[in-house]
């Protein structure tokens, strides 16, 4: 599946994700292609048992530097650099959270 537009982008996510909270499955006609069980609760109350959004977001991330390698073109460095940002600004979410003392917790 290749998306043109985030318009596109955005309505096949909307079409055809599970509306579960800690499951994510994407399908492409009527067949999943991926789903992905996400952490449920807090890792202070609860244990490991889903995937977290940097795991995520680094196996995307290793996939596209792979083929960065093999095809390298600008596109490809500037989608890499925004899934650091993505990371980077995770990373300040979790230490913004940590400050709080929420973190790991189901708490705002």
């Amino acid at each position: 599946m290749v998306f043109n537009t985030l318009e596109e982008f955005h309505k096949y996510v909307s079409a055809n994700s599970d509306e579960s909270k800690y499951v994510t499955a994407l399908e492409l006609d009527g067949k999943p292609i991926i789903t992905i069980n996400w952490q449920n609760g807090g890792t202070a109350t609860s244990p490991k048992n889903g995937a977290f959004l940097e795991e995520v977001l680094a196996v995307v991330y290793a996939q596209l530097a792979g083929l960065n390698k093999e095809f390298p073109c600008r596109e490809n460095s500037l989608a890499l650099t925004k899934i650091e940002e993505a990371v980077l600004w995770l990373a300040q979410r979790k230490a913004e959270r940590e400050n709080r003392n929420v973190y790991g917790k189901d708490e705002k």
